[in-house]
């Protein structure tokens, strides 16, 4: 920060150094928004490249070999994924007025969390919300949550998500799940621990009797 007060240049921390000068936001908060930035633009695409692995390899999802042949088809399955396992569950804000909301009194300054992930799964929005379909015509969904906290890497995202999947399928088609996936136990990130793959299953070492 102090590099960027004496030479801004053309990136977050000058822009978020002009916004404090200019009263828009705190600076105090310049350093939890860039760690938030910095966390969420690698945490969370790798979870969720993890999630279409999972679905893929698990069973859920289309083959790996027929992503390859179709860019559209993977596009259709990561945001599949987005849809019934989002690396990111619920959100929480703080009202900022009394409302009521679905017969509820919400106060000023209550602690709300949203479950995006349950929104994601909406009968009145989504046919069998709880199946996995990749032929699915394409809906708004929370993955990357809504309105003026919409995630700002969304389109980066997708587009890392999109292209890591679509060249592991050209490179390893025969990529097989040797492990349960395991993840970490955790109520609101849908990160993983481990997730051990065979790249090749040509490649799978004999086994002695």
């Amino acid at each position: 920060m102090d590099q960027r007060r004496r030479s801004a240049q053309e990136d977050l921390i000058s822009f978020l150094l002009n916004a404090a000068e200019s009263g828009e936001i705190e600076e105090d908060e310049i350093v939890p928004l860039v760690f938030q930035v910095f966390n969420a633009s690698y945490q969370t695409t790798a979870s969720l490249l993890g999630s279409v692995l999972t679905a893929v390899l698990g069973g859920d999802g289309p083959a790996l070999g027929r992503l390859a042949e179709d860019l559209g088809l993977v596009a259709a399955t990561v945001g599949e994924v987005l849809r019934t396992d989002p690396p990111v569950q619920s959100t929480g804000q703080h009202a900022l007025r009394t409302v009521r909301l679905g017969g509820h009194r919400i106060a000023e300054s209550d602690f709300v969390i949203a479950v995006l992930a349950a929104g994601n799964r909406d009968p009145e929005q989504f046919a069998s919300p709880d199946e996995f379909r990749a032929d699915r015509t394409p809906r708004q969904t929370l993955g990357f949550d809504w309105g003026v906290h919409h995630c700002l890497g969304a389109g980066l995202a997708l587009l890392e998500a999109r292209t890591a999947t679509q060249r592991l399928a050209e490179r390893f088609p025969d990529m097989q799940l040797v492990a349960e996936p395991r993840r970490w136990p955790t109520a609101n990130m849908r990160s993983f621990r481990s997730l051990e793959v065979l790249l090749d299953s040509r490649a799978r070492p004999a086994v002695s009797p």
